[in-house]
């Protein structure tokens, strides 16, 4: 019997304590009800108590979706100066905290890291800043 693989779309789930935090635009509506109860609308972004992770990332398969849980946040954090045009990179921020002058942002991905670099934000781990998120 053929076999088929299907390309899963990755999505990178940030622990901050008991709570993973991910944001991603879900084109099908009946995924986004889905997981509707985990929707911050004043955030833009999925908190998910670590109870529910493996019921929620179960559900996200089916949909051909791969929740990567990450524990590591540092690679995905950038800092920029406070007044700073930053609203490219906050339309990408999962997170954001302010310390000593500086905005440090959590992105959603990788790709968003290397766009916010491009455009003159810090990686967090080559700043000054010895800061958690």
């Amino acid at each position: 019997m053929p076999t088929f693989e299907v390309d899963t779309t990755k999505i990178p789930a940030f622990k901050v304590e008991d709570t993973y935090l991910f944001k991603h635009y879900f084109d099908e509506e009946d995924v986004f009800t889905l997981l509707q109860e985990y929707y911050l609308q004043d955030k833009y972004r999925f908190e998910i108590p670590a109870s529910d992770y493996t019921k929620v990332q179960q559900q996200l398969e089916n949909y051909f979706y791969e929740l990567q849980r990450e524990d590591d946040l540092t690679p995905y954090c950038v800092v920029v100066e406070k007044g700073t045009d930053y609203a490219d990179i906050l339309r990408n921020a999962v997170l954001t905290k302010e310390r000593s002058g500086h905005l440090i942002f959590l992105l959603k991905d990788n790709l968003s890291v290397e766009q916010a670099v491009e455009h003159g934000a810090i990686r967090l781990a080559e700043s000054t800043l010895n800061e958690d998120i």
